[in-house]
């Protein structure tokens, strides 16, 4: 009798629990997938003159490339000094700062915020935004947008 009791409580309540998780993650709905390589699509991003960003690319096709792990993903642009910016996916849009928070110069509260778009005419999926610097009279908002790269055939 005690080694039925022993049993049912040392199998039993795991089986329990495991029911319970499995239960629980039925409703949780995973973030969008954004990983992998984008093409800026216009590439006078790279002005220099900026008084408050400096994207300086000096590659023919500017490009962002987005690690994502859940909601957190860190987008790195394949300029001249590999610009990281690291945030979040929430709603299926991303808001990212900078990780060198001296990116900015002056207005070094700088925010990259993107919101999903319309797809491109080859079904390609868009994002639309901006980088906007805080608390910088002077500094407007740097219009970006971004679609994803097509895939070299093999």
């Amino acid at each position: 009798m005690k080694t039925a009791v022993l049993y049912l409580f040392l199998v039993g309540a795991p089986v329990l629990g495991l029911f319970a998780v499995l239960r629980t993650g039925e409703r949780l709905v995973p973030p969008h997938s954004v990983g992998g390589a984008w093409v800026l699509e216009d590439p006078s991003l790279s002005v220099t003159e900026h008084p408050c960003i400096g994207l300086e690319f000096e590659v023919e096709r500017p490009t962002v490339s987005v690690a994502q792990s859940g909601p957190r993903v860190v987008l790195t642009f394949n300029n001249t000094a590999r610009t990281v910016f690291i945030g979040e996916l929430r709603d299926s849009a991303i808001t990212a700062r900078p990780q060198d928070r001296a990116l900015g110069g002056r207005c070094a509260d700088l925010t990259l915020q993107l919101e999903p778009a319309a797809p491109t005419p080859d079904g390609r999926p868009r994002f639309v935004g901006a980088i906007h610097a805080s608390g910088c009279a002077d500094c407007e908002p740097i219009p970006i947008a971004i679609r994803r790269r097509l895939t070299p055939a093999r």
